[in-house]
């Protein structure tokens, strides 16, 4: 395995510069040695990953729905909190995913957890599958909605990232 990674290297390197907020030949060279002593000193494994190509077109179409989905959950929360009436319950489901590369799975639940209303408490990635817990339980439609949502979630991220 090589431990010569030249992109980590100029990222750390840069990072440093603008960590210092200042480009001089000691920062550069302060860096420069960071990035080498964490690059060969902390190496990491390559990772796993059986992605062989990304769609762009559809990975912006995600992100539009995603802040769409950002504000409208985060409204429902909101008038959840506020509002007079009881709190609904709050339900558990488990949800299979059909994502075939562990870094796409770990994409989705970074996703669905970054989404007011609902948050992963538990996966299992052997049999591909969500424990999802939800805010508002109080109806067979509400979670059913929330486990469409899911399943749009997953659809999208197989049509972003294209495995072997």
């Amino acid at each position: 395995m090589s431990r010569f990674r030249p992109v980590s290297i100029i990222w750390l390197t840069l990072m440093w510069i603008l960590m210092w907020g200042e480009l001089s030949l000691g920062n550069f060279l302060a860096g420069l040695l960071l990035a080498l002593l964490i690059t060969f000193g902390l190496p990491l494994p390559k990772l796993p990953v059986a992605v062989t190509r990304i769609r762009w077109l559809p990975l912006g179409w995600l992100a539009l729905t995603f802040c769409w989905q950002l504000v409208a959950s985060s409204c429902n929360v909101a008038w959840i909190a506020l509002r007079r009436t009881e709190q609904p319950p709050a339900a558990l489901v488990r949800v299979p995913m059909r994502v075939a590369d562990d870094l796409v799975f770990s994409f989705a639940v970074g996703i669905l957890n970054l989404q007011p209303g609902g948050t992963v408490s538990d996966f299992d990635l052997d049999n591909r599958e969500l424990t999802v817990h939800l805010l508002d339980g109080s109806s067979h439609a509400t979670i059913e909605r929330e486990i469409k949502n899911i399943n749009q979630l997953e659809a999208r991220l197989n049509q972003i990232f294209v495995t072997r």
